[in-house]
């Protein structure tokens, strides 16, 4: 079926295929799926396999929680504490392999695991801002309060999430107040710190395309050329997850103590938070410390008479998205590592 709807929606120019045969078609047919599959790629992105627990599905109820924003709850919907989903850029609901047995292990625990579809969600992140994900976090938050009992939150964060959970502990005090006790950081990592001399390159000029638009008034809200990147992405989103110091700028690796300090510092005295880095992220450069990373946040987020745990967590043997490795598909061993770390962390 497959191969006859590319044939219908391939040109004229495809005909000689079919006088080379099933064979040679089969095998344009494979090259197109792998350079599909690779445009597609993105650093939040992992293939779909026969074992993701994902393709399984989840149940919950559906609903909507602020104007065409909409959230899934899974396990025990009747309890008052909930625990926020947040994924990374592209994602949305079902973000990453290990979602459902999150949801297992909260429960378990008494939370409810909430994804929620924020503006951002999807391939809209490159028109929005961590201003606008935690007004939309915030309104969630209201809503399970007024609406499904909420009297406890707590927040998970994958990938760019992480960004979204911490901006939002940041700047709560502007915002309603909410009893958020847990925060989760996994794989919470620099966009800017790249490793591929021709990336880097592709970068340092999309930024001085950023930076000169953005002088412009209001050319921060102005696209940027497709070839900047594979999504749409305005100027200023591009220059907040690429420039030093930038808005989504938490987790490089070249932070000061100062600079982390005023990213995190006085914003967990009663909020538990894990700092969960992959051992093997395909996304962070071969020279950085990864202990040194986590241990450098966790001394910004104790600061002096914090009394809640902050927790530096290296996950063995993980990718960006604990998805299985190629080499041991079946084992899973970062997501169950993962998983139970959750499951002791959400005790208290």
């Amino acid at each position: 079926l497959l191969l006859s709807l590319l044939l219908l929606a391939l040109p004229p120019l495809s005909q000689p295929f079919m006088l080379r045969g099933f064979a040679g078609l089969s095998r344009f047919v494979s090259n197109v799926l792998r350079q599909s599959s690779h445009v597609l790629h993105f650093r939040t992105r992992t293939s779909m396999s026969a074992r993701d627990p994902r393709a399984g599905g989840m149940h919950g109820q559906l609903f909507q929680y602020a104007p065409q924003l909409q959230a899934f709850e899974s396990g025990p919907g009747h309890s008052e504490k909930k625990l926020i989903m947040l994924g990374g850029l592209s994602d949305g609901l079902l973000p990453c392999w290990y979602v459902p047995s999150l949801g297992q292990a909260a429960a378990e625990r008494g939370w409810s695991l909430v994804q929620p579809i924020l503006r951002s969600s999807y391939n809209m992140w490159g028109f929005g801002s961590l201003e606008r994900d935690i007004e939309d976090v915030s309104a969630l938050m209201a809503f399970l309060a007024e609406e499904r009992g909420a009297r406890q939150f707590a927040i998970c964060g994958h990938s760019t999430g992480c960004q979204i959970a911490c901006h939002y502990m940041r700047n709560r005090h502007q915002l309603p107040h909410h009893n958020v006790t847990h925060v989760i950081l996994q794989a919470g990592v620099s966009d800017r710190e790249l490793e591929d001399v021709d990336a880097i390159a592709k970068q340092q000029q999309t930024l001085q395309l950023a930076r000169q638009l953005a002088r412009q008034p209001d050319g921060g809200e102005e696209f940027l050329p497709r070839s900047a990147c594979w999504a749409p992405v305005t100027a200023q989103r591009f220059l907040d997850l690429n420039e030093v110091a930038g808005r989504d700028d938490y987790f490089s690796s070249d932070l000061s103590e100062e600079e982390l300090a005023r990213r995190f510092g006085g914003f967990y005295q009663s909020t538990h938070v894990m700092i969960a880095y992959s051992s093997d992220d395909e996304y962070v450069p071969s020279a950085v410390k990864k202990q040194e990373v986590v241990d450098k946040i966790a001394r910004a987020m104790r600061g002096e008479g914090v009394k809640s745990r902050i927790v530096p967590l290296i996950v063995p043997n993980a990718n960006h998205a604990l998805s299985p490795r190629p080499e041991d598909p079946e084992n899973a061993s970062a997501e169950k590592f993962f998983v139970q770390k959750i499951r002791e962390f959400l005790e208290d």
